[in-house]
């Protein structure tokens, strides 16, 4: 099972440009905090590629690695996916159309059966 930080590193590989955004997150932290590191890295940018839909080998990197987090069986950072990137996603109807576009039927049956049932702030969000 992969930690936080072995996270944060595989996300770096996949996007090397990433890696002084976690510099900073440790300089301002000292400690990897995953919600806000992995908000920082992963939401503030598929956020916007989604809403355009055009970079698709991006954005299915980014997805491809939502969803290895969500597999992880890592309590810590399937509740950083639950909570932090699908909450964010799920702002704006067209960024959660297009984002259910790319990720697989199970992680899609996860989210409509699991995820928008029991997170209170998402009971309204649509079904993908």
């Amino acid at each position: 099972m992969m930690t936080k930080n072995e996270f944060a590193i595989a996300l770096i590989k996949i996007f090397p440009e990433k890696k002084i955004i976690l510099e900073e997150h440790y300089d301002d932290y000292e400690e990897l905090l995953a919600h806000i590191f992995f908000s920082d890295a992963i939401d503030s940018y598929l956020f916007p590629l989604l809403q355009l839909n055009e970079d698709i080998d991006i954005i299915e990197k980014y997805c491809d690695f939502i969803e290895e987090m969500w597999k992880s069986n890592n309590d810590e950072i399937i509740n950083v996916v639950d909570v932090t990137i699908l909450e964010k996603l799920s702002n704006d109807v067209v960024v959660w159309t297009n984002f259910g576009e790319y990720i697989s039927e199970d992680f899609k049956k996860y989210i409509n059966d699991e995820v928008l049932v029991q997170n209170i702030l998402m009971l309204n969000i649509q079904r993908l």
